[in-house]
Order: C-alpha cells, then structure tokens, then sequence
C-alpha cells in the first residue's frame, strides 16, 4: 500500500505545486451542489476509471523519458474589477479569454485526460489521445463551476477540480 500512495502524494503534489493561491470563496454549501447538478452530468463527474493501485512504479528514468503533457491550472475565470490588485489578476483569467482559450485548444485537436490517466502514461506509457492537455481549477471559485465547466463541455473537454472545503462560508481575501 506505502509504494503505491507515495507516489501518488507526489503526482498530486506535482499538479498542485504551480497552482498555489490565497483566494478564498464565499459560498453555500447548497448553491455549490446544486450548480454542479445543474452544469455536469453524472457522466462528466465519474472519471475514466485506472486502479492506480495495479500499477507498478516506473523509475524516474522512465518518467522523465515519456512525452510531456500540459496541464493547464485556473484559479478565477471571471471579468476584471476596478478593485482587483495587481497580484488578483495574475490568477483571474477573463471570461471572454478563456472561452477563446479553450476554443483554440478544441479547434487544435487537443484532447482532454484525468490525472490517474497520466499517472497510467507515465508509469506503464498507456496510450493517451492525440495532443493530451489537462485542465485543472485551483482554489473553488462558483465561476469555475457557472463559466468554466460549461465551456469546457460544450467542446467535450474534462477537468480536474481542487475543492477547498476550509473555505466554505469564509468571506474573500482580496490577493
């Protein structure tokens, strides 16, 4: 069990590393389940199913040979407000930017994966889709959930979300 949850802990701890932030949300408990209801279908939220825990760890040699994938992090995907700092805005991505980003990646031919996908590519090189990306969200933000998702569905993509819990019902730190 211990050699597989470590390297696990350190994939996680690879896609969070670049996507660290102080924001915080202020949100109900209800609005947040009932907007995912409403956004993603029981389909979307069940991820491709990979027992990571039938997976022999490769060595780092091997790891660091395989292609790279990128993965993309997100932390706000809304429009700027005259009272966003500096700092803010280097983790806000407006709303017309994103749908345009994301556009340009469907239209590319990129194909969204899941981390125990990538995890499964870079142990045993399972085969991924032709241009693999993955889209992760930072921080839990409702507009990840009102503008992101959507957009990422309507081109067939799918994401990973890192959910705060400590900061359900927390008023915003402004960055």
């Amino acid at each position: 069990m211990k050699q597989h949850l470590l390297p696990l802990l350190a994939a996680a701890a690879i896609f969070t590393a670049s996507c660290q932030s102080k924001s915080q949300t202020n949100t109900d408990n209800a609005d947040v389940k009932d907007t995912l209801t409403q956004t993603l279908s029981k389909e979307e939220v069940q991820a491709e199913k990979i027992d990571v825990s039938k997976i022999k760890v490769a060595d780092a040699k091997t790891i660091l040979a395989r292609k790279q994938v990128p993965i993309l992090c997100y932390h706000q995907v809304r429009n700027w407000k005259p009272t966003d700092g500096k700092v803010g805005k280097d983790y806000i991505v407006e709303i017309q930017n994103f749908k345009d980003q994301v556009k340009m990646l469907a239209d590319s031919g990129y194909h969204s994966i899941l981390p125990d996908q990538l995890y499964a590519y870079l142990n045993t090189g399972a085969p991924l889709p032709s241009k693999p990306i993955m889209f992760t969200f930072d921080d839990t933000d409702m507009d990840q959930f009102t503008i992101a998702a959507p957009t990422l569905k309507k081109y067939g993509f799918k994401a990973v979300y890192f959910i705060m819990t400590v900061s359900i019902g927390r008023k915003r730190q402004v960055c």
